[in-house]
């Protein structure tokens, strides 16, 4: 009867009753299930929405960095909730959108195709109160699709806050859903510490918040606890801790105290020594490793992180061209200090590529794309850009292209919503001569 079903999350335990009816109705109907979480920035909490007409806050009214880390830290918890369900027969998704509750519920609906939406009527958090009456009244008033709203037990009101997914995902588990893979040294990285989902060896011992239960909690643990949130609000710079990465997400191999008086204090970073494992198998993983590392070794910059094989050698490209022209160096520069472009490349990191990464995100493009990170889709920007000076003979800067590349895709269909291997391709046909 159904063949997409969608489930729309608001980060707290309370809303995730309606996981088990989602899952259990798509294994009934052999459907897809999505799991949608969406994230509307602390400096713009979303309100009723009751009419499609309604106008999106205003671009500027959320903080682009607070939108990352949320949006960093909604990825991770979705990844943890279908770790858990433990469910290979059933093809699992899932989604982070950014936007007022109701109404991007109601888009990513459309968007998805679906055939029924799965919610719970109680409930607190970035969907701002789901209560019958409320959002949820908002969201029946848009969709197209039917709707099952799920009765929050009693005992999940209790602390309508704490997501009720218990303890952290094993790192050993999640190897062994990967098959074989192979450790490759990144050395020192910042991560963002919503994305520390996971503990190597000590899984089993740990809750949510990276420490053992209250009844299972040492006093030493205590103590050595407070003394690394003290030493954070004095200042200090803690030393880094060690790190396991699959996929998006990370597994504490050594600080789990550090990481869990980050996240209680809503540290966005941390400094670490990672080490990613990737499967043996994944030809194109290991290319973009490759890439990556290259990358890298040329121009120290290790916070980019592209998905497609092609896209660091492009990013390259783009900073040589950046480091070749004159009046991109500063004042007093006669040549950039250094050699091996690291120089340049952070001056091009910090004025054109962090401005352009702000305003894709605040743009929420990342529904046209996705598959695809945002330092992809800042390279289909960057090809984009290019096209238009070919086939148009119109040179534009960074953000006249943002602008133009942002109006082309802002409103784009569900036939969008597959894997892009190149925009390029894509662009050519659709774009008008220049003659037209």
């Amino acid at each position: 009867m159904y063949e997409r079903i969608m489930v729309a999350l608001d980060g707290s335990g309370a809303g995730e009753a309606a996981v088990p009816h989602g899952l259990a109705l798509a294994r009934a109907c052999s459907a897809e299930l999505l799991l949608l979480r969406v994230v509307a920035g602390s400096q713009a909490l979303p309100e009723l929405v009751l009419s499609a007409a309604e106008p999106s806050p205003a671009p500027g009214a959320v903080d682009a960095q607070t939108l990352a880390g949320e949006e960093s830290e909604a990825i991770a918890y979705l990844d943890t909730i279908i770790a858990r369900l433990a469910a290979p027969e059933v093809t699992i998704s899932r989604k982070v959108s950014i936007g007022p509750a109701a109404r991007t519920i109601a888009a990513e609906a459309e968007a998805f195709r679906a055939d029924l939406l799965v919610l719970a009527i109680h409930g607190r958090g970035a969907l701002a109160r789901l209560v019958l009456g409320s959002v949820a009244e908002a969201v029946l008033r848009l969709i197209t699709c039917p709707a099952v709203l799920v009765p929050v037990p009693m005992a999940a009101r209790a602390d309508e806050s704490t997501p009720t997914t218990g303890q952290v995902l094993s790192f050993e588990d999640e190897a062994r859903r990967g098959g074989p893979l192979a450790p490759k040294p990144l050395g020192l990285r910042t991560v963002d510490v919503g994305r520390i989902v996971g503990s190597v060896g000590r899984a089993r011992e740990l809750g949510a918040d990276f420490r053992p239960p209250a009844r299972a909690q040492r006093r030493q643990d205590d103590e050595r606890f407070e003394s690394i949130v003290k030493a954070l609000g004095r200042g200090e710079v803690m030393p880094p801790v060690d790190l396991y990465k699959v996929g998006y997400n990370y597994f504490v191999l050594d600080g789990n105290h550090r990481v869990a008086a980050a996240k209680a204090t809503h540290q966005r970073d941390i400094d670490a020594i990672v080490t990613e494992f990737l499967p043996v198998s994944n030809e194109e993983t290991a290319t973009v490793f490759g890439e990556r590392r290259e990358f890298e070794r040329l121009t120290g910059l290790t916070r980019i992180g592209a998905s497609r094989v092609g896209h660091y050698p492009r990013l390259l490209e783009l900073i040589r061209l950046y480091a070749s022209d004159p009046a991109n160096r500063p004042s007093g520069y006669a040549a950039w200090r250094d050699d091996d472009l690291r120089d340049a490349a952070r001056h091009w990191y910090y004025s054109v590529y962090e401005p352009a990464i702000r305003a894709l995100r605040l743009a929420r493009l990342g529904r046209c794309f996705p598959s695809e990170r945002t330092a992809d889709i800042f390279v289909h920007l960057a090809n984009f850009r290019d096209d238009q000076a070919r086939l148009r003979g119109e040179h534009l800067n960074w953000d006249q292209a943002l602008q133009r590349f942002s109006d082309h895709y802002r409103d784009c269909s569900g036939t969008i919503w597959r894997r892009i291997p190149g925009l390029r391709k894509l662009l050519r046909p659709r774009i008008p001569d220049a003659a037209s």
